[in-house]
């Protein structure tokens, strides 16, 4: 689906899922995505996205919500009810709330820029990623972890775990910190 303005895309009871998975072509093009799913939004393949797509993704029952950035991606806002939500992009930027009934995964292969609030029942990953640039609280309900990450900048940040724990020490090149809080 490629349109010069906004795209909207919506299946009410259904899931939005992508034919084929590749990492040349997008699937959807716009200045703007919103993709409304009641059953998951890239289940059975990921949904790929523009590079500098900015998007709003949502599943409203229950399922999981997957998509690629191929380049630069801003998420507005994505959440599920009952389902784990996994974004990647070269450069993932969060600029609006992230609400996952389960777990949830965050990838920036270059850069991840977290900059709203991040909102878990299950565990957080931020994964596969240069530079993660934290300046918003993140919530988890199990554990919130880093795996092949370089570097973490926690910058007036909270990170906090309900029953579990927080460890970036095994998965993370380094960690600084200016006025961020842990809590467990």
């Amino acid at each position: 689906v490629t349109a010069v303005n906004a795209v909207d895309i919506t299946a009410t009871l259904g899931s939005i899922n992508d034919a084929t998975t590749d990492a040349t072509t997008a699937d959807v093009v716009g200045s703007s995505v919103t993709l409304t799913a009641g059953s998951g939004i890239g289940n059975s393949n990921v949904i790929e996205l523009a590079d500098g797509a900015v998007v709003d993704l949502s599943v409203n029952v229950a399922g999981n919500l997957a998509a690629t950035g191929l380049g630069g991606l801003t998420v507005s806002s994505a959440d599920t009810t009952a389902g784990n939500i996994t974004l990647d992009a070269t450069t993932l930027s969060i600029s609006g709330p992230l609400a996952s009934g389960g777990g949830l995964v965050l990838s920036g292969s270059s850069v991840l820029n977290v900059n709203a609030a991040v909102n878990s029942a299950g565990g957080v990953l931020l994964q596969n990623t240069g530079t993660a640039n934290i300046g918003a609280n993140i919530s988890a309900g199990t554990s919130l972890s880093g795996l092949n990450v370089s570097s973490v900048a926690l910058n007036n940040a909270s990170l906090t775990t309900t029953a579990g724990s927080i460890d970036l020490s095994s998965g993370v090149g380094s960690i600084s910190v200016a006025g961020a809080a842990v809590t467990m």
